[in-house]
């Protein structure tokens, strides 16, 4: 029995390690941010957030907004790469993103 192949970030034709940005940033409230990934080689690509998958990126840009949540989310991307006619994973590369407080508004009467 043979191991599956895998790719531990590398692009099939040998390129340097790929990359994923920006790395570990926050979203402030009502806004939004857009992680890109750019693995040389690779014919699509996966998002998860906390190990679920998520919609859209393929083209290797993900839209991320902000939403209500103290703890940082981590977001993992896996370049997906042809390699003679069968689909093989790359290895996930992780990106953290905070999400800013929304701010404190005091009322007084």
């Amino acid at each position: 029995m043979v191991a599956d192949p895998t790719i531990g970030g590398m692009g099939v034709d040998g390129a340097e390690k790929w990359l994923v940005e920006p790395q570990n940033c926050s979203v402030a409230c009502g806004k939004s941010v857009t992680l890109s990934a750019n693995a040389s080689g690779a014919k699509r690509y996966k998002w998860t957030k906390n190990g679920e998958a998520v919609e859209g990126g393929a083209n290797g840009e993900l839209t991320v907004a902000w939403h209500h949540g103290r703890t940082p989310d981590i977001y993992a991307v896996t370049a997906v790469y042809s390699v003679f006619g069968t689909e093989v994973d790359g290895k996930p590369e992780t990106v953290e993103v905070t999400n800013e407080p929304q701010g404190l508004m005091l009322i007084v009467w």
